[in-house]
C-alpha cells in the first residue's frame, strides 16, 4: 500500500508542478472579467498536447508490462494468469489510441475549422440595482 501512496503522491506532484509552471505573472493582474476569461482560455490551450504525451507514455509502459506479464505466464502458468498480461496489453492499446480518438472527436464536432477566439463577448456595464 505504501508504494501505491508514493506513486499517487509523485503523480499529483508532477501534475501540480506542471499547472504551477503554466501560470504567468501577467495573469495575476487581470483587470476585468474579460481578461480573466482570456487568461483561462490561453492557459489551457497546451493541455491536449500534455494529455496526449502522457497517454502515449502510459500506453507504451502498459504495453511493455503486458508483454513482460505474458512472458512470466509462459514461464510460470500456475502463478500468473494470462488475463493479467492481456488486460495490460489492451489498456496499453487504448492509451496509445486515445490521442487519435481525441482528434477524431474534435474534427467531428468543429469540422476541423475551429479557431479559438479569446476576444468574445465583453462585459461593458453591470447594474445590480437598475
Amino acid at each position: 500500500m505504501n508504494k501505491f501512496l508514493i506513486r499517487v503522491w509523485v503523480l499529483t506532484t508532477i501534475v501540480s508542478l506542471s499547472v504551477i509552471s503554466d501560470i504567468k505573472e501577467s495573469y495575476a493582474g487581470a483587470a476585468d472579467i474579460n481578461k480573466i476569461g482570456e487568461n483561462i482560455i490561453l492557459s489551457i490551450t497546451g493541455w491536449p498536447n500534455f494529455i496526449a504525451a502522457l497517454s502515449y507514455l502510459c500506453g507504451l509502459a502498459l504495453g511493455v508490462l503486458g508483454v513482460l506479464k505474458i512472458r512470466t505466464h509462459v514461464e510460470k502458468p500456475d502463478n500468473v494468469p494470462l488475463a493479467q498480461g492481456l488486460i495490460r496489453l489492451f489498456l496499453g492499446g487504448a492509451f496509445l489510441s486515445m490521442p487519435m480518438f481525441y482528434e477524431i472527436m474534435k474534427t467531428t464536432i468543429d469540422g476541423g475549422m475551429a479557431v479559438m477566439d479569446v476576444t468574445g463577448p465583453q462585459l461593458t456595464t453591470s447594474c445590480f440595482k437598475c
